[in-house]
C-alpha cells in the first residue's frame, strides 16, 4: 500500500472500491471517489486526486479530518532558513486515550501525514488493549 493510501484507509477511513485499488469510496451526502495512483492515469470514474504526502490541499482535508475526529492540531513553522521545518502536534481533545504525535518535517503536508498516522495507530492500539 503506497503512502497516500495508507492515508486514506487509516486516517480518513475509505473503502478501496475493491481490494488494492487506488480508487477509493468517499462517504457522503452524495457518492465520491478519491483516486490515489499515479497521476495521469485516465478514469472513466469521476474522482478527485488525494495524495496529501504532496499536495497542502489534501493535507489539508487530513487536518479537517481530525478536528471532526476530536484531536487539537497545532502547527507550528521554524525560521525560514535551508534548514527550517515545520511541526505539527495531535492530541485528543477529550483524555479517552493517552495517544499523542509530534512529527517533524521540512514539507508540511509530510509533517501532516506522518503524525496523522502515528496517533491514529496509537489510538487503534489504545482500543484493542485489554487494559
Amino acid at each position: 500500500m503506497d503512502k497516500n493510501a495508507e492515508v486514506a484507509a487509516k486516517v480518513m477511513g475509505w473503502t478501496p472500491v475493491r481490494p488494492d485499488s487506488d480508487l477509493w469510496i468517499v462517504p457522503g451526502d452524495e457518492e465520491r471517489f478519491a483516486y490515489t495512483g499515479p497521476k495521469g492515469r485516465n478514469l472513466r470514474t469521476p474522482h478527485f486526486d488525494f495524495r496529501p504526502w504532496e499536495d497542502i490541499e489534501a493535507a489539508w482535508m487530513v487536518v479537517n479530518h481530525l478536528r471532526q475526529e476530536g484531536f487539537w492540531v497545532e502547527i507550528k513553522a521554524g525560521p525560514p532558513q535551508a534548514t527550517s521545518f515545520w511541526s505539527v502536534r495531535l492530541s485528543p481533545a477529550m483524555v479517552s486515550f493517552p495517544a499523542m504525535a509530534r512529527k517533524l518535517s521540512k514539507s508540511l503536508p509530510e509533517a501532516i501525514c506522518e503524525a496523522a498516522l502515528t496517533v491514529m495507530s496509537e489510538r487503534e492500539q489504545a482500543r484493542n488493549s485489554p487494559y
